[in-house]
């Protein structure tokens, strides 16, 4: 990359910068009410938010309690960590959805901007679901390994090849890949450019 390239992107990154949101404003609109929701949709029979919710969710988590109530009406979102938690901790004590951690993670944070176009365009089939992360983390180390552009190929039909691939052979932990499972993926990069 020369020079004048590298100059150009920091302008533009520095004209992103002086158009930031206003201050004080959350980059997570809306993630209070999101996290009420699902806290409402669980079979604990949790106290209604000005009646006790805070100081509850306070006493599972061991945060403060103004801590809690800034998750809970200001948008202020937990450590990463804590996030995880109570994501794992909604997702036990509900029967209405069938979701992951990750998924219910970037719906708090994000709200419904978070649908993958990928998986959602190319409707991946809902027993592949599970697999998608496991497929994108194979995938991308393939990509890096032979130096493929990520715009050169059909993410989305690559994507559903690996993980069909993954459910076909029973693979859940990246700890199960093997050099056949990358030298397939890398035939289905091929299979599939643009």
């Amino acid at each position: 990359m020369n020079d004048q390239k590298i100059i150009d992107f920091e302008a533009a990154f520095a004209r992103l910068h002086n158009e930031a949101r206003p201050s004080g404003a959350s980059p997570y609109v809306g993630f209070s009410d999101r996290l009420n929701v699902l806290i409402d949709n669980t079979t604990i029979n949790p106290p209604a938010l000005d009646k006790g919710r805070a100081t509850w969710l306070a006493g599972l988590t061991g945060a403060s309690t103004p801590t809690v109530g800034a998750w809970l009406k200001q948008d202020t979102v937990p450590a990463f960590e804590m996030l995880d938690l109570i994501a794992r901790f909604i997702i036990s004590h509900q029967t209405k959805y069938k979701v992951s951690p990750q998924r219910l993670k970037s719906w708090l944070l994000f709200g419904d901007e978070t649908i993958n176009p990928l998986t959602h365009r190319h409707n991946t089939p809902e027993p592949l679901k599970p697999y998608i992360p496991l497929a994108m983390t194979l995938i991308s180390e393939v990509v890096k390994s032979e130096q493929v552009e990520r715009t050169a190929f059909d993410l989305g039909r690559v994507l559903n090849y690996t993980a069909s691939m993954l459910e076909n052979l029973n693979i859940t932990d990246m700890s199960q890949i093997e050099d056949i499972h990358r030298s397939l993926v890398s035939q289905c990069l091929k299979l599939y450019l643009q």
